[in-house]
């Protein structure tokens, strides 16, 4: 089994370093301790890595460690294999040069973009769990008002539907994404498990 791991304790981010790819953990490490950007020591998920002469981006997530090592406690205890997968995960794997992906859950929009210019990565919160649809379409118009400063160069983006309990309108989404984006989109639902307090936070 797959189990997501939707945390609100954990920063993603994509960050731009001098120096070789093969040390973005231990560089990422680093600066979120100096900057304070999660509580205590950190376990850091490298997702995706670009090159670039110099340097490199990296698409990440952290997270403190005691909450990583309680989540990899739990899926031990299982009866069936449990893989752990970061949300942000979803979002890099398999992720095409000129592609973009955006995952749409319960707090709302995240995308990653591989533009010609690099890596991007937006997001775009609801206030609001209760507020609906049209809390997740205004939220869409503030990623797409982010996603416009890339300019041109991305040809698709896939929506990926994660963890949403009420009834929101994946369709409804996805058009106005792609509407507010000028790229055409195709909707995904994301099967979502639920570990307690583990899975998601």
């Amino acid at each position: 089994a797959v189990v997501v791991l939707d945390l609100e304790q954990s920063h993603t981010d994509v960050w731009r370093f001098e120096g070789k790819p093969e040390y973005a953990a231990a560089l990422i490490e680093k600066r979120v301790r100096t900057e304070g950007l999660v509580d205590g020591s950190a376990h850091v998920v490298v997702h995706k890595v670009q090159a670039f002469p110099g340097g490199f981006q990296a698409f990440f997530s952290a997270m403190p460690l005691d909450v990583w090592q309680q989540a990899s406690t739990w899926a031990a205890a299982q009866q069936d294999h449990c893989v752990l997968l970061h949300a942000a995960a979803l979002l890099a794997d398999g992720l095409p040069a000129n592609g973009a992906r955006a995952l749409v859950g319960v707090r709302g929009w995240s995308a990653l973009v591989q533009a010609p210019s690099g890596l991007a990565y937006f997001t775009a919160r609801v206030v609001a769990r209760s507020s609906g649809d049209d809390a997740y379409l205004g939220a869409a118009r503030l990623l797409a008002a982010q996603w416009a400063g890339l300019g041109s160069g991305v040809e698709r983006v896939q929506v990926g539907v994660l963890g949403l309990e009420h009834a929101v309108a994946a369709d409804a989404l996805t058009n106005a994404l792609a509407q507010a984006t000028g790229v055409a989109a195709r909707a995904d639902h994301i099967e979502v498990f639920q570990a307690a307090q583990t899975a998601q936070a």
